[in-house]
């Protein structure tokens, strides 16, 4: 062993000495912070510097690192002061030690005309810092304005003489603080090369003589000299307009040719009885101030894709050029209409049109007591309403709405709304609206495969009676919390539905009527708020058939039915309210009225013990993950039950009500079973212990109700004076049978504002 401790000794300490020297004589082995910066790009006094090269603009400067494989931070310093601030941080790993060139490419477009600083700081991930010394500056260049487009007259047009505004358009310089004024050029003269004008409007009034072909160009100047040019446009002045001052028309065989156009109405072009007035595609039609035309009689205006009719204001320079008087510049409400108001129109037909400025009061369409067909129409910025009908029932379809004042489509029938009439309208399919669809007392026929867009301002307004065919329609803009305006009255229709979103319930909504079985179905997610002293009624006796009411939520997207007040306090809707009529659920079908998961929220109206956030008289609905809560009178009200099958709540949440949670009338001979469910904190207004559940039956002939395995508020138990004195959760009277209750609340989640609860027997 000593012959092999000697033998090694040698070896060991020159291998010490080695590592000593390569520990002390090898830069790797320690680390170092990375070389100085070296700018690169944009050089150092550069001016001109263009901001809009395709590629993007960047900085670029070299830098290393002697640490193979250290991750380098590169601090970058840019602004306007001499001595910049911190503007952005960029990584980069050097693939080798040496120069590296890097780069960074700014997120958003600097100032033209402006001269700015920049330098770099270089950071390792190992904690040392590098200041880059040199701070450069460089000045960038001014950008031209944006580019001009001619708007009217448009290229190789043929318009009136006249006086006319030239119009272009531009969206400005890209440096903000650039302003931008506009040569006018204008002229006989192909290739005029001096401007008749400089202008900051981006119009310019010209008067034109017949016969002559006019060019013009717009040249955008910011106050440095840039500029950019729109390119020159020609147009001829031609034509000669035929004016129609009030005329008649009471023959057939009339024709507005193509050729003639533009024709202009003046005062009202009447279609008699005996009249028929044929428009040709691609004819353009204006109007003078509170002109219309009014048809009796047959109107065929039928134009092509390719080649619409058009409608519009004398101003509206965009056709032919501008007829009117004033200012050239159209506004909606230029024009008053056009009018079908007889039976003896029924044949007319609105097809393939632009509609455009028209509607000062009542519409850019009138229709009454007519038929006709309206579609593929685009009615755009009217001063009131797109289309309206007042008892008519035309078809109405493909149309195109935007910009208008008021509803797109308006749907009017005078009758009173108490008893709701049923007048008919007729159909409204495949059309696209932005401001919505109001009808006012009857409905359509069908109304689908319509597309309507939410803006905040026009919601969908319509009576109850107006929900049958109101289906396969897409909305577009609308969320959860969109308005749809209900009117009330009768559910008339087995088909009638109500999509997920926030409905307004402005009167009595009923499901009923007296000659056929009506439903309703509300989908998921679906908020329905009542005005003041309003409700839910489906199945009320003297009604011959039965009434469906399915609002069946689920989970994750639960029904809400609340008051429409801003203050909930004030519980001044009345409730659901399901008659005798009310179809009976069948859960082994899915079918007849029910509720699941619903939130039935600050019901009760007069806040007598009648009134309830749900009213049953003598009907099985299925009640299931139902929370009534808040309701001013009971929760839950049972009268007059006679079935031998037992109204069932399960696994429900009636909680704060004021006077009981569920009360179970006198006059009933059947029952009610309660089961999987919350009963707390009800009947404040009925003493301290409150009020869960009180069987009315027991001063008469009593029934049992069946409330075993239910939560009371507090693990004790409910509170009754004679088999459960501890108990303290909510009262319950005699005959109610509540035991086992729940002690505590495990399970199933059930939810609703401001409570989470869990159900489950322990």
């Amino acid at each position: 062993m000593g012959r092999c401790l000697i033998h090694y000794t040698p070896i060991v300490i020159l291998f010490s000495i080695f590592l000593i020297l390569v520990t002390f004589s090898h830069p790797l082995l320690a680390n170092d912070p990375p070389v100085e910066p070296v700018l690169l790009s944009p050089a150092a006094g550069a001016t001109g510097v263009d901001l809009d090269d395709p590629a993007g603009f960047f900085l670029k400067w070299s830098c290393s690192d002697p640490d193979i494989g250290d991750v380098l931070t590169y601090d970058v310093y840019l602004g306007e002061d001499p001595d910049p601030s911190w503007f952005a941080s960029t990584s980069h790993t050097p693939p080798s030690p040496g120069s590296d060139e890097t780069w960074y490419q700014l997120p958003l477009r600097l100032k033209g005309h402006t001269t700015y600083y920049w330098r770099i700081v270089a950071r390792d991930n190992q904690g040392h810092t590098t200041e880059g010394t040199e701070i450069r500056q460089f000045t960038t260049r001014n950008a031209p304005p944006k580019p001009v487009t001619l708007v009217f007259p448009t290229a190789n047009a043929d318009i009136l003489p006249g006086t006319i505004w030239l119009r272009w358009a531009c969206d400005g310089d890209p440096d903000p603080n650039d302003t931008i004024s506009y040569d006018v050029y204008f002229g006989t003269q192909a290739n005029d090369p001096t401007p008749i004008d400089n202008t900051e409007n981006t119009h310019y009034e010209r008067t034109l003589s017949a016969n002559k072909t006019y060019y013009w160009e717009i040249k955008a100047k910011d106050g440095l000299g840039e500029e950019t040019a729109s390119g020159r446009f020609s147009f001829t002045t031609h034509l000669t307009q035929t004016l129609h001052d009030d005329e008649t028309i009471d023959t057939t065989g009339v024709t507005f040719l193509k050729t003639d156009s533009p024709h202009v109405i003046k005062g009202t072009l009447t279609i008699t009885d005996d009249g028929e007035l044929t428009i040709e595609p691609g004819t353009v039609v204006k109007f003078e101030p509170n002109a219309l035309i009014k048809a009796t009689g047959e109107l065929k205006a039928v134009g092509t894709p390719a080649e619409p009719i058009v409608f519009t204001s004398g101003r509206d320079d965009l056709y032919l050029g501008n007829t009117g008087t004033g200012s050239p510049v159209p506004e909606k409400g230029d024009w008053q209409r056009i009018e079908f108001n007889s039976s003896d129109s029924d044949s007319s037909k609105l097809e393939y049109c632009v509609l455009r400025y028209g509607g000062t009061s009542i519409g850019a369409v009138y229709v009454s007591e007519s038929n006709p067909s309206i579609r593929f129409n685009t009615i755009t910025r009217c001063g009131s309403y797109g289309i309206k009908i007042f008892t008519g029932a035309p078809n109405i379809a493909g149309n195109t709405f935007s910009e208008n004042e008021n509803f797109d489509l308006f749907y009017y029938h005078p009758a009173d709304s108490n008893p709701p009439n049923t007048y008919e309208f007729g159909i409204c399919y495949q059309n696209s609206l932005k401001n919505s669809l109001k009808i006012h007392n009857g409905f359509l026929q069908d109304f689908s495969d319509n597309t309507l867009h939410y803006n905040g301002s026009f919601p969908i307004k319509i009576p109850a009676q107006a929900l049958q065919g109101f289906s396969g329609n897409t909305f577009t803009g609308y969320t959860a919390a969109s308005i749809i305006e209900v009117t009330g009255g009768r559910v008339i229709g087995l088909s009638s539905s109500l999509p997920g979103f926030t409905y307004h319930i402005l009167a009595d909504l009923f499901v009923e009527i007296s000659n056929n079985e009506s439903k309703l179905s509300i989908d998921p997610g679906a908020t329905l708020k009542f005005a003041n002293n309003t409700g839910l009624f489906a199945g009320r006796e003297g009604y011959g058939y039965l009434s469906t009411l399915a609002a069946q939520g689920t989970a994750e997207s639960k029904i809400t039915f609340t008051t429409l007040d801003d203050n909930p306090a004030t519980r001044s809707w009345t409730g659901i309210v399901l008659g005798n009529r009310s179809k009976d659920y069948n859960p082994s079908l899915d079918t007849g009225t029910v509720l699941e998961h619903c939130d039935v929220l600050y019901a009760g109206g007069d806040g007598t013990l009648e009134a309830a956030g749900i009213h049953l008289t003598n009907t099985f609905p299925g009640l299931s993950f139902v929370s009534v809560n808040h309701s001013k009178g009971s929760g839950i009200w049972v009268d007059n039950q006679t079935a031998t099958v037992p109204v069932q709540i399960l696994e429900s949440a009636i909680t704060e009500c004021e006077d009981c949670g569920i009360v179970l009338d006198a006059a009933s001979t059947g029952t009610i079973q309660v089961h999987q469910s919350v009963i707390q904190d009800n009947g404040a207004a009925t003493g301290a212990d409150g009020c869960g559940i009180s069987n009315e039956t027991r001063n008469t002939t009593p029934v049992t109700i069946d409330a075993h395995s239910n939560f009371w508020g507090h693990a004790s138990g409910p509170y009754h004076s004679t088999t459960n004195p501890g108990g303290q959760g909510n009262l319950v009277t005699d005959h109610v049978d509540f035991e086992p209750w729940m002690s505590t609340l495990t399970g199933t989640p059930l939810t609703f504002p401001g409570i989470i609860l869990l159900l489950g027997v322990e």
